[in-house]
């Protein structure tokens, strides 16, 4: 009876260790990206809706989205790599049915294993548009 218990008592410890092992051993090895649009002239306004594109010079790594009401966009990657990043604003007031006005900006990044990268993105002053 003693050596059943002592066989038990010794199999959930060894267990026990093992998975906290393994559980310390399980390293994040994600790619952060956090960019915020901000307006070239005045680095304290940001953009909210702001359409982010992020690719790996035309690979079919990338993201798209929309930045937050804090002017963020915030998306991870499974590998390091360096991205181009590009931000669109749409002037709605300007924008019409058969055109888009907008503003641009670009940057880039350099991700690396289990770190975030912050880039600010400047969207220039020069009014952009394209037919719809």
């Amino acid at each position: 009876m003693k050596k059943r218990v002592l066989l038990i008592a010794s199999s959930l410890l060894i267990s026990a260790l093992t998975s906290t092992f393994m559980i310390s051993c399980d390293k994040d090895t994600n790619s952060y990206l956090h960019v915020t649009v901000v307006d070239e002239t005045d680095k304290t306004k940001t953009f909210e809706g702001a359409e982010i594109k992020v690719d790996m010079n035309g690979s079919a790594v990338n993201r798209e989205g929309l930045t937050d009401g804090n002017g963020v966009f915030f998306t991870s990657f499974p590998a390091p790599a360096v991205f181009n990043i590009q931000a669109i604003y749409e002037l709605a007031e300007q924008s019409n049915s058969t055109t888009k006005v907008y503003r641009e900006g670009k940057g880039s990044a350099r991700l690396k294993d289990g770190d975030t990268s912050y880039v600010t993105v400047a969207l220039g002053t020069e009014l952009k548009s394209v037919p719809r």
